[in-house]
């Protein structure tokens, strides 16, 4: 949602902003209601359960020296080819089309897990290198906000009257503004992909 205080992300500097806010929150309790019944559904403590009966069958499986070193070898050819998967995103990726940013999140994120996976089985990756991991995939979830958020906000003014909606003008150019610099943040540091592996 548009920021609520600082300059050129507040109601008073976007007053056109207010009533897209209102759309947001009462679009924001439907979810919410939605997901508090979802999650009611699917019963938390069973999966935790059965996470956890997962977890310790791993963990005999390595008391034997065999098993966990095939679990890691598998393991690591696993984050392997996920991070393959990332670097020929990486040289897909396009500037002018967020798809492609958003695409290697996905992918990323698929590898990000997997060394968090691996890492007390190798026990080379440290929590520094998983924090830059993680602020390396925010940085591209950042492109894909500001993404929604304008594509939210574009069908918000298609809603609107066509007279009113001259005045929407100046907070979809601010939200255009903020995709672009969100984008050049990451192109900036978009080869940092390659120190994680």
């Amino acid at each position: 949602a548009p920021r609520r205080g600082g300059e050129g992300g507040s109601p008073r500097a976007h007053p056109a902003a207010a009533s897209y806010l209102t759309v947001l929150r009462v679009r924001e309790k439907s979810l919410v209601r939605q997901v508090g019944g979802r999650l009611r559904r699917m019963k938390p403590s069973v999966i935790g359960r059965t996470v956890a009966a997962l977890r310790r069958e791993v963990l005999d499986l390595c008391t034997e020296e065999t098993a966990r070193d095939a679990l890691r070898a598998a393991m690591i050819g696993s984050a392997g080819m996920a991070f393959a998967r990332c670097v020929h995103l990486l040289r897909a990726v396009d500037p002018n089309r967020t798809v492609t940013i958003h695409r290697l999140r996905l992918a990323f994120k698929r590898f990000r897990y997997r060394m968090e996976a691996l890492a007390p089985l190798v026990g080379t990756i440290g929590e520094a290198d998983l924090k830059a991991m993680n602020a390396y995939q925010v940085r591209m979830g950042e492109v894909q906000d500001a993404e929604v958020l304008i594509r939210s906000f574009n069908e918000f003014v298609l809603q609107r009257p066509p007279a009113a909606r001259a005045g929407l003008r100046s907070l979809q150019m601010e939200l255009l503004r903020r995709r672009t610099g969100a984008v050049e943040e990451f192109i900036g540091g978009a080869d940092d992909l390659h120190a994680f592996w």
